[in-house]
């Protein structure tokens, strides 16, 4: 680790290089508690930690229209009672599935702190009010059921952040330590190696965060185009090579059999032209996605869920053929930080015969 001393000052580096993270995630399950422009941004997000930081956002965009209904009670509504088991099924859902990502982020060592952080804050804001609502809410007899579920669901989440806050990978600054108006940081060896410039450009992004002052363009940009330099990406890729966990090459399931079905693909999409990374099923189900391709790993590895006699074989296709698109299309350099889907992608993507039926197969696959 690389150390920086800089007196009188608490320094904490913004998490930049998360964007870096070569991991990249997979179609996310279309819920039908979330709308069109939240299922697309959640599609969008790309990385396990933003996905977190938006599950925990719609879940309080929930809780925000629960205690509306509730200071606005209308007797002659009849659709009232609808509308508050909706919005607390769609809590917990939310809830439910940024609980799910933590595993995921861990299990990819991506850098989830800021999910970590607003789940628990979102936590902590929620579920006093949820329980007070089973206490004492009006009329609590019509939504009881729900509310035991979101309550619990909220109570599973905070034992998974706390264990998430142990087991999560390190950050690029570590926590720093203040000892006699001296501020001690501690570097991820990814900065081992930086040019002094750009330590320099860290500490001013700390600088402006620590007293909210606005960036230096020149500074911001340095620090951006050596967090997005192709040689960063490289050794971040050959770190995650040594240390992130690989799957066994396994695409025999118990129901969908990988390896043909990748073959036929290739040849009908890409003109057998596209190599054959490590494919293989989750450990585990997950809730949030379908699938994800590593490029750090060489790995597709499909969420186990889809592995079953009622999935149709043209669903399992669109989710690996997704993942093959992420071969075929590299991460790139985007005005926002690293792009995942970009235009092509998107209407590559659509040239999947039964794009449409296997989409609205997935939205309801439980």
């Amino acid at each position: 680790m690389r150390a920086i001393t800089t007196p009188g000052t608490v320094l904490l580096l913004a998490a930049v290089l998360s964007n870096v993270s070569a991991a990249r995630a997979a179609i996310p399950q279309k819920k039908e508690y979330l709308s069109e422009a939240e299922a697309d941004k959640i599609r969008d997000a790309g990385m396990t930690g933003p996905r977190i930081v938006l599950y925990a956002k719609f879940a309080g965009d929930r809780i925000k229209k629960l205690q509306y209904e509730f200071a606005h009670m209308d007797p002659g509504d009849q659709k009232r009672t609808d509308r508050v088991n909706s919005l607390i099924n769609s809590y917990a859902g939310c809830i439910d599935d940024a609980a799910d990502l933590l595993d995921i982020g861990i299990e990819k060592q991506e850098d989830i702190r800021e999910g970590v952080k607003a789940l628990q804050a979102q936590i902590k804001e929620a579920l006093p009010y949820l329980q007070d609502l089973a206490a004492k809410g009006p009329e609590r007899e019509t939504y009881k059921d729900n509310l035991d579920d979101a309550i619990e669901a909220t109570q599973d989440a905070a034992k998974d952040v706390e264990k998430a806050s142990k087991e999560m990978a390190p950050p690029p600054v570590r926590r720093k330590r203040l000892r006699q108006e001296t501020a001690h940081v501690r570097l991820s060896d990814i900065l081992r190696d930086a040019p002094v410039p750009v330590i320099e450009a860290a500490a001013a992004i700390l600088l402006a965060q620590m007293y909210r002052r606005r960036l230096p363009a020149e500074l911001r940009d340095l620090y951006r185009q050596f967090a997005l330099a192709h040689s960063t990406r490289r050794h971040i890729a050959r770190i995650r090579r040594k240390r992130a966990r690989r799957i066994a090459h396994n695409p025999r399931g118990a129901s969908h059999d990988l390896e043909p079905m990748f073959a036929a693909l290739n040849l009908e999409y890409f003109d057998g032209s596209l190599r054959c990374p490590r494919l293989g099923w989750s450990a585990r189900p997950w809730r949030s996605q379908f699938g994800c391709f590593d490029p750090s790993l060489d790995q597709i590895v499909m969420n186990n869920r889809l592995d079953r006699e009622d999935v149709p074989s043209y669903a399992v296709e669109l989710i690996l053929y997704h993942e093959m698109l992420h071969v075929k299309h590299p991460l790139r350099a985007a005005a926002c930080g690293l792009q995942a889907h970009s235009t092509e992608f998107r209407a590559e993507e659509k040239r999947f015969k039964q794009y449409e039926r296997a989409r609205k197969f997935l939205e309801h696959v439980r």
